[in-house]
């Protein structure tokens, strides 16, 4: 189970694996920082486009196509969220002209924010695993993890709050809600003036809460539930899972979380290069490295029913 954290709390695993590495990795290592704009810039378009077919089935063809659409939707959306995210962590980089454009084409679609979301997650990362001061800490013994993951999931899934938060994010935020309200009202204005258009926004919030919320909720509880420690570095899992369930659940090369947080200015494209480096330190590979989701000596299922 997730131990409370305080902040400062130690950082013994992230020294000794410095220790443990070489001048000459810990140099590679830094190599793997530099935002790559035109491969997040064609990760959107991507995204967008099978956005684009997920809707396009429903509307245009047949209702009975909803669930595909719904999943289909549930995977861009998780790939937005996961670029916003490394976003965030480069936004000092970023032109203002260029975080515009995330805002518009990444954050805004979620009702999020670059700004807002940057703030909450710079300290997440700060006080990550501190009961009080971690925006992304979750109760276990409120939402009672002790009793299995799929109840942990589902007190967790069904709480207004966090559906709330799912589906509106910012709106309402007295910084950046208005923002990301001027911009709903904008395209659902547009969308109104064409056939079927008011059809696409219900079709989005719908798979916003009903598919994109539960996916997200799950996922959330792969990064580090279940798991004990003292430190940031133990209560933090990589998973290393088939392509489907990763397009799903970690789309954009997210699934190397361990690593992200050891290291997180590398990039979701060298997180798995940098994995490869960092196995050079015995203290690292000692940390949990899961093997698949569901089906692997060391799967996430296998670690979640042993953990808790």
């Amino acid at each position: 189970m997730r131990r409370t954290l305080m902040k400062n709390s130690t950082n013994q695993s992230a020294n000794q694996i410095r220790k443990e590495l070489s001048p000459t990795h810990l140099k590679e290592l830094s190599l793997l920082r530099n935002l790559d704009k035109r491969h997040v810039a064609l990760a959107t378009l991507g995204s967008w486009l099978v956005a684009a077919v997920a809707i396009t089935l429903s509307v245009a063809l047949s209702w009975w196509l909803l669930p595909v659409t719904a999943l289909l939707l549930t995977a861009h959306m998780m790939a937005l969220n996961n670029i916003l995210h490394e976003a965030s962590h480069h936004q000092r980089r970023l032109k203002p002209w260029q975080k515009l454009l995330v805002d518009w084409f990444i954050a805004y679609p979620m009702c999020q924010s670059l700004k807002g979301y940057s703030e909450i997650h710079a300290v997440h990362h700060r006080y990550t695993g501190d009961r009080h001061r971690d925006p992304d800490y979750i109760d276990v013994v409120r939402y009672q993890a002790n009793k299995g993951w799929l109840t942990f999931w589902r007190n967790l899934t069904l709480d207004p709050k966090r559906m709330l938060g799912s589906v509106f994010g910012e709106l309402g935020w007295k910084n950046t809600g208005t923002g990301i309200l001027q911009y709903w009202l904008v395209l659902g204005v547009a969308l109104a003036l064409i056939p079927s258009g008011l059809n696409v926004l219900a079709v989005w919030f719908a798979a916003k809460l009903l598919a994109y919320h539960p996916v997200f909720t799950l996922r959330e509880l792969m990064d580090h539930q279940y798991l004990s420690g003292n430190e940031v570095l133990t209560i933090t899992r990589n998973i290393q899972g088939n392509a489907l369930l990763d397009a799903l659940f970690h789309p954009y090369n997210d699934n190397w979380h361990l690593v992200h947080h050891f290291l997180p200015l590398v990039t979701n494209r060298n997180a798995e290069k940098a994995h490869r480096i960092l196995r050079k330190s015995k203290t690292y590979r000692c940390l949990e490295h899961c093997d698949g989701y569901v089906v692997g000596q060391k799967s996430l299922l296998k670690r979640w029913n042993f953990s808790r």
